[in-house]
């Protein structure tokens, strides 16, 4: 058991106090906390819905996604941040439309690519927020806040929908994992959950 699998049951006997068996079912081993079975289980759900909704269902920028879909593409044809190579901006801030300029430079202009982006992000969510939930609440809460998250119809909307907030939600979660993982006590931790908090 390491130091980090010892706090989280400690904490578990004073969070979870109401949750009968969380702390026992405290993984106990790294690999235990990254891939249990029955959140993974849930992740596989999430993707099939978030999948067959991407099958259904095709992105058509319009409003602001016509705007982070203009960024991306200026970023990518001419080195500029804005609506027009001319236009600098910093109105917006630059993550989403960043990371869609480097999935087009990467593979093209092709949305179903961004579906795929949005897919994994959307299915990320569900595993980080598993893995936070668990850690706080304990085992059953965790896979529960999960199983939510991945039924959850707005969270798979958005695997449709060029939007900043699936992917600010994925990197705070995982910000969440990295300080989680060091037992908020050590400097990498706090450094990574700091790259993805920027």
């Amino acid at each position: 058991m390491t130091a980090l699998d010892g706090a989280s049951t400690g904490a578990m006997g004073t969070t979870g106090a109401g949750l009968p068996g969380a702390a026992a079912e405290e993984p106990s081993s790294v690999a235990e906390f990254w891939l249990d079975r029955r959140l993974l289980m849930i992740v596989g759900l999430a993707l099939l819905i978030r999948a067959g909704w991407c099958l259904f269902l095709q992105i058509v920028p319009i409003s602001d996604q016509i705007s982070y879909h203009n960024f991306a593409v200026t970023m990518v044809e001419h080195g500029t941040y804005g609506w027009r190579a001319d236009q600098p901006t910093a109105f917006w801030p630059v993550g989403y439309s960043a990371a869609l300029a480097g999935i087009y430079l990467t593979f093209g202009q092709a949305l179903g690519v961004v579906e795929a982006f949005n897919t994994a992000v959307s299915v990320g969510i569900v595993w980080l927020t598993g893995l936070v939930g668990r850690h706080y609440f304990g085992v059953r809460i965790g896979l529960l806040a999960a199983l939510l998250t991945a039924l959850w119809p707005t969270q798979t909307f958005f695997t449709t929908v060029l939007a900043s907030e699936p992917l600010f939600m994925f990197l705070f979660l995982a910000g969440v994992v990295a300080v989680i993982r060091s037992d908020g006590q050590s400097l990498w931790g706090w450094a990574l959950a700091g790259l993805f908090w920027a």
